[in-house]
């Protein structure tokens, strides 16, 4: 049950609707009780466990519970929800109905068919700019087309048969080399991410990168020149040099692109900022808040019109850095409304606390963090933090203390926290703690004692901010 409540419960209501459409269709489903199942599991909220009794009760009114009748009721409708996204996937290719109606022709060797999908291919045609750049299964779809006209040509008038090869070579070599590309890409920023070093001989598939690109008649696309672009800036020892090349045509670039691959460029981007960033040029900081700028005025952070709890975060945590709190302020209340529902009171109060912390706004900070409710883990290890920096500035020392002991007593129990998380937040209590007697004697060998003990540290939450406060004294 709580399998297809989750798959439901994820799905928008645009995407719930056509799938209530689809079951409405007698070609697809002809049992009404499906319909029902399907809408009391949409209404149903989220966070809130079903129960199958419950569910059967609405359904199917005083009737005795089946369970195995009601395991094969959620068993097909999983099954045609299955069949409805193949069918949606099907129709979201370019060449859809042309190709399908060729292959009909090549079946029945139908010349009127055959005409019928030259038709619908060329009206398809008309539908995308010839100049725009196009993902990679524009042209798998092409060569697809292509293949099965010169199939039907041949079966049609045999030998004689005009057949287009070179059409076909052209459109599967640049569905080749962007997906080579983005492949390539995709493995070289995995491997960054988790930081794995390369062997002293990279892998054959990016060896054949720079000949594929160096025979290529295609680079001129932009598809190809900027997945090029991306290689170099992952695979390259001079990556500085090619992510000015990219950061500067960047405007002109995500015009240029489809969205997908515009969004997969942007990530990019903003994927070599951040490790810029981590490894201390803090200058990049501004260029990241660009980029994140840029995906929000092109709608690229969006996933169904909702910004994710961690980007908005992110942004906001970028603007507080360069301390552009105004910036800071209007963000968070433009874009509060993208958050996911189930979400959005809790990250906007949290966000909003950190600003006005930033802003030195402490007590109308802690009035904001004791209205967060502490449904997720990570909300509650980070809001507690900053109350705990909140009752340090004010010198509220009793709730302090009192806060920090409740807290390592949650952290000790709390399954739901990670072994790596537990060690930072404890460690930063524990040099909270070090802190507070530092502040309190005020002894210069104790504060140089521990400024060099954080220093060294590694496994420590906020770690920034204790040196910020060690310096302080």
């Amino acid at each position: 049950m709580k399998k297809i409540q989750i798959i439901f419960s994820e799905i928008d209501n645009y995407e719930q609707n056509r799938f209530k459409k689809f079951l409405q269709s007698p070609y697809f489903n002809h049992r009404s009780e499906l319909i029902r199942l399907l809408v009391i599991l949409c209404e149903q909220q989220p966070d809130k466990d079903l129960n199958k009794k419950q569910v059967w009760q609405k359904m199917f009114g005083k009737t005795s519970y089946n369970d195995l009748k009601f395991r094969r009721l959620t068993s097909d409708l999983l099954q045609l929800f299955q069949q409805y996204k193949a069918v949606e996937n099907e129709y979201k290719k370019a060449f859809f109905l042309a190709s399908n109606l060729a292959e009909l022709a090549v079946e029945n060797t139908s010349i009127a068919l055959a005409d019928l999908s030259v038709y619908q291919y060329h009206q398809t045609l008309k539908k995308h700019n010839p100049l725009a750049a196009q993902p990679a299964d524009f042209y798998y779809d092409n060569f697809h087309f292509v293949r099965t006209q010169n199939s039907l040509n041949e079966k049609i008038a045999g030998r004689q048969a005009a057949l287009n090869f070179e059409a076909a070579h052209q459109y599967l070599d640049i569905f080749y080399c962007i997906e080579k590309l983005r492949q390539s890409c995709a493995w070289l920023n995995y491997q960054k991410i988790l930081n794995i070093p390369l062997q002293q001989e990279a892998p054959p598939f990016l060896q054949e990168i720079p000949q594929l690109i160096a025979q290529s008649p295609y680079v001129h696309l932009p598809e190809i020149d900027t997945y090029w672009h991306i290689f170099r800036l992952l695979n390259d020892e001079n990556a500085e040099i090619w992510y000015q090349k990219l950061r500067n045509s960047l405007s002109a670039r995500l015009a240029s692109l489809p969205q997908i691959y515009a969004r997969e460029f942007l990530s990019y981007l903003q994927n070599y900022a951040i490790r810029q960033c981590n490894s201390g040029a803090l200058a990049y900081l501004s260029d990241l808040l660009m980029l994140y700028e840029t995906g929000l005025q092109q709608a690229f952070l969006f996933e169904n019109n909702e910004l994710s709890v961690s980007n908005f975060k992110n942004i906001v945590t970028l603007s507080l850095r360069l301390e552009r709190y105004a910036w800071a302020d209007n963000f968070i209340e433009k874009y509060r409304h993208y958050l996911p529902k189930i979400h959005q009171e809790n990250a906007y109060l949290y966000n909003r606390s950190r600003l006005l912390y930033a802003q030195k706004k402490y007590t109308v900070c802690q009035q904001l963090l004791l209205q967060v409710t502490y449904n997720d883990p990570f909300y509650q290890l980070d809001a507690k933090t900053l109350l705990l920096k909140v009752y340090y500035d004010l010198d509220e020392w009793t709730a302090l203390y009192a806060l920090m002991e409740s807290f390592s007593a949650l952290l000790r129990r709390k399954k739901v926290v990670s072994d790596f998380n537990r060690v930072i937040y404890l460690n930063f209590i524990k040099y909270l703690k070090k802190l507070c007697k530092c502040k309190y004697h005020n002894s210069k060998q104790k504060i140089e004692m521990l400024a060099n003990e954080l220093s060294q540290q590694t496994n420590l939450a906020d770690k920034t901010w204790l040196l910020v406060k060690v310096r302080e004294l």
